[in-house]
């Protein structure tokens, strides 16, 4: 009986991984979690190269 369980839960699994459909339900999930990243990622890059146009102007005056 085990082994007879254990090979149609393996059919199961095999089953719902090659399935390959996308459902819509992982669609949302997925704009869920990319809409923040790409509103976030040019202010971030916008900061980060202040920062580093900032530390290359300061650089400059020391050296001056």
């Amino acid at each position: 009986m085990s082994e007879w369980w254990k090979s149609k839960k393996e059919v199961l699994r095999r089953k719902k991984r090659d399935d390959g459909r996308f459902y819509i339900v992982d669609f949302m999930i997925e704009l869920l979690i990319y809409i923040p990243e790409l509103l976030f990622l040019p202010i971030r890059l916008i900061i980060l190269l202040g920062r580093a146009i900032s530390k290359v102007i300061i650089h400059i005056f020391d050296l001056v």
